[in-house]
C-alpha cells in the first residue's frame, strides 16, 4: 500500500500543477524528503498524510480512497478513473472554499 500512497500523493500534487518545492513548502517539510516520498524511499507519517489533507483541503479518506485504487493495474482505463477521481478532490476543495 505504500507504493499506491505515493502513487496517490504526487497524482495529487502533479493534478494541483506543484512542483515538489512548492508542495514541500506548503507541508512545511523538505523538498528531498517530499522526494523520497514520492519515490517510495521513505513512508508518509499520519501527521503528514493530515497535513496533506489540510493542504488539499480533501478528506484524508479521499487520499486513501485514491491511493487504494490507483495501482489496479495502470492501464488506460485506470488512468482515466485516477483522473475523473482527483477532478472529483478539486471539485470538492472548490465547493468548500468560500
Amino acid at each position: 500500500m505504500t507504493e499506491s500512497i505515493a502513487k496517490a500523493l504526487k497524482a495529487i500534487r502533479v493534478s494541483h500543477e506543484l512542483t515538489q518545492t512548492e508542495l514541500a513548502q506548503k507541508l512545511q517539510i523538505g523538498k528531498s524528503h517530499l522526494s523520497e516520498i514520492e519515490s517510495e524511499t521513505k513512508k508518509p507519517s499520519l501527521a503528514l498524510l493530515l497535513r496533506y489533507s489540510e493542504a488539499f483541503d480533501v478528506p484524508l479518506s479521499s487520499i486513501l480512497f485514491l491511493a487504494e485504487h490507483i495501482d489496479e493495474g495502470i492501464d488506460e482505463t485506470t488512468e482515466f478513473i485516477s483522473s475523473k477521481i482527483i477532478a472529483l478532490l478539486k471539485f470538492i476543495q472548490q465547493w468548500r472554499s468560500p
